[in-house]
């Protein structure tokens, strides 16, 4: 997996690419989440578009991603699953949890004005 990294106005992109399994770079995301909320980002959108393959592995690791956001006042929201990424977050009963759009566009504009910026 590959992470790429953007900032669209105030709002950080994290978008990775590849498979997500516990063998290719885990605990990649849940560190580079916990170092932007160090650095005071509380706005986040995870672009799923470029992951081909997640396991449940890597699944908790955006669960705990998710959390570490909403503890410290922020927002993360979700752009782009593919029809098995969003398999997944169905079948683990997280589509209700986490508000997920069809574009990374879409799920940036949901944040605007949500928050102060920081």
């Amino acid at each position: 997996m590959h992470l790429d990294e953007r900032i669209v106005g105030d709002v950080i992109v994290l978008a990775p690419a590849g498979r997500m399994t516990r063998d290719e770079n885990f605990g990649v995301l849940p560190h580079r989440v916990r170092d932007l909320v160090k650095e005071w980002r509380r706005k986040m959108v995870l672009d799923l578009a470029g992951v081909s393959y997640m396991d449940s592995t890597c699944l908790g690791e955006i669960v705990s991603g998710f959390v570490t956001v909403r503890k410290n006042g922020g927002l993360m929201r979700f752009a782009s699953p593919t029809p098995r990424v969003e398999r997944l977050m169905e079948v683990a009963g997280l589509m209700a949890v986490f508000k997920t759009f069809p574009s990374e566009q879409d799920a940036v504009e949901s944040l605007a004005g949500s928050l102060p910026e920081s």
